[in-house]
């Protein structure tokens, strides 16, 4: 136990067998991320020495379009109907699926004229 000008700090020691409890070889952040990657993912990532090359390595890997994906939601959003589904489910449905294809394929943010062909284009398949 330490004083400290009037207030009185407690340390607590937490036993080796505690879940919470570091090694000193541990670094907390890879070992948070490695312990929710999948065992697909986790060989490329284990020797990583920082959180930020794993988190590289993640992006690299996993921010790619997937076109099977992409063809899948157009899919998907040609065939939804409405069925006996409320109107506000039929929506909600439809948005979720465009808000995902969006996700994929984001539209192009410049102002010039090829690509406000382009959201128009989009706006139009939205339609």
């Amino acid at each position: 136990m330490a004083i400290d000008n009037e207030a009185t700090t407690t340390l607590t020691v937490i036993d080796h067998h505690h879940p919470l409890y570091l090694q000193a070889c541990d670094t907390p952040v890879p070992s948070w991320i490695m312990n929710v990657v999948s065992k697909e993912l986790l060989s490329g990532i284990m020797y990583a020495s920082s959180a930020h090359k794993v988190w590289t390595d993640l992006k690299e890997r996993l921010d790619k379009v997937d076109g099977s994906r992409v063809f899948h939601l157009h899919t998907e959003i040609n065939h939804l109907t409405q069925g006996t589904s409320s109107i506000s489910s039929y929506f909600s449905k439809m948005k979720e699926l465009w808000e995902e294809f969006d996700a994929f394929m984001p539209c192009p943010s410049c102002e010039c004229a090829e690509s406000k062909k382009y959201v128009e284009h989009f706006e139009y398949q939205h339609l």
